[in-house]
C-alpha cells in the first residue's frame, strides 16, 4: 500500500516544474563527492572517499551501541540510469544489552540472554532523472548471524520488530522505492518506500515509508519535516505506526 501511494503522488507530481535534486537524498543511486562530508541531526556521518565511493557509519550519538559502517560504490551507468551498490556491516548487540533490563528503556526481559550478532546490508539501486525529478529503485538482501546462546523475544513494534526479527531468522529480502521533486528553488518532497520479506520467519513481512517536505536552506544545509509510516506482520496481525520525521542536514 506504502509503494502504490508513492507511485500515484509521484506521477501527479511528476508534471510539475522543479529544481535538480539535491546531494543530501542518501538513498540514491549517486555518492557524495570526493571530500565531502555530510550528517543530519539524525542522520549517519558521511564522506566522499572518492567521486564514486562514499563511506558513512552510524550517527556519532548512536557510535557506541549500534555501530555500523556502510560503503557505496557507484558504477558505470546503465542507459539513463545511475547503478551504485551499498554494502552495510553492523553489531547491534550492544544495543540490544542495553534493552533488557528493568525501568525506563527496559524493552526486553532482564533476564534476555543477548548474542553477539553480526549483520550484513546489501542492495543495488538504480537512479533517473524524470521530469526534473530524482526516481531510485534498489533490491538486495540482508544476512544476520547470531554466536553462542540466543534467548530473548522480537521487539513488537515498528522498526525494533524488523530488526529482531532479522536477528533471529537469518535473512531478508529487501525491496525500495523513492523520489525527490523540488517544486520551488527552495521547497521540495522526498519520498522513501522499503518492503522486507523474511523467508524463514512465521511473521514474514514489514512495509516502512517516509514522505518528507524538504527545505533547501542553503546550498550546504538542508531541513526536513514530514511522517514515518510503519505497517508488519506481528504475532497477533497486522499493525500500523506512524511517528514524526524531522531532519537537519548538512554538508561541507
Amino acid at each position: 500500500m506504502s509503494v502504490l501511494i508513492s507511485l500515484c503522488s509521484f506521477f501527479a507530481l511528476s508534471s510539475v516544474a522543479s529544481a535538480d535534486p539535491t546531494v543530501f537524498t542518501q538513498n540514491s543511486a549517486t555518492t557524495l563527492s570526493k571530500g565531502d562530508w555530510s550528517i543530519g541531526v539524525f542522520s549517519p556521518l558521511r564522506y566522499g572517499l572518492t567521486d564514486t565511493i562514499e563511506l558513512s557509519v552510524v550517527h556519532p550519538g548512536w557510535a557506541l551501541t549500534a555501530p555500523h559502517i556502510r560503503l557505496m560504490s557507484q558504477y558505470e551507468k546503465l542507459g539513463d540510469w545511475s547503478v551504485a551498490s551499498r554494502h552495510q556491516l553492523g553489531y547491534p548487540t550492544p544495543l540490544l544489552k542495553q534493552l533488557a533490563r528493568k525501568g525506563t528503556g527496559g524493552v526486553l526481559p532482564p533476564d534476555s540472554t543477548i548474542p553477539h550478532t553480526l549483520v550484513s546490508k546489501n542492495d543495488v539501486c538504480f537512479g533517473k532523472t524524470v521530469n526534473e525529478s530524482e526516481m531510485t529503485l534498489s533490491v538486495g538482501f540482508a544476512l544476520a548471524v547470531e554466536l553462542g546462546d540466543s534467548d530473548y523475544p522480537t521487539i513488537d513494534y515498528a522498526y525494533g520488530f524488523r530488526q529482531t526479527n532479522l536477528y533471529q531468522n537469518k535473512t531478508a529480502l529487501q525491496l525500495g522505492f523513492g523520489w525527490e521533486q523540488f517544486i520551488t528553488e527552495k521547497i521540495g518532497f522526498r519520498t522513501w518506500s522499503k518492503g522486507y520479506y523474511f523467508p524463514l520467519a512465521d511473521e514474514a513481512w514489514a512495509l516502512e515509508q517516509r514522505d518528507t517536505v524538504l527545505f533547501q536552506v542553503s546550498e550546504t544545509s538542508q531541513a526536513s519535516v514530514g511522517v514515518n509510516l510503519s505497517v508488519a506482520e506481528y504475532p497477533w496481525g497486522e499493525q500500523w505506526h506512524a511517528f514524526p520525521a524531522l531532519d537537519w542536514m548538512w554538508i561541507w
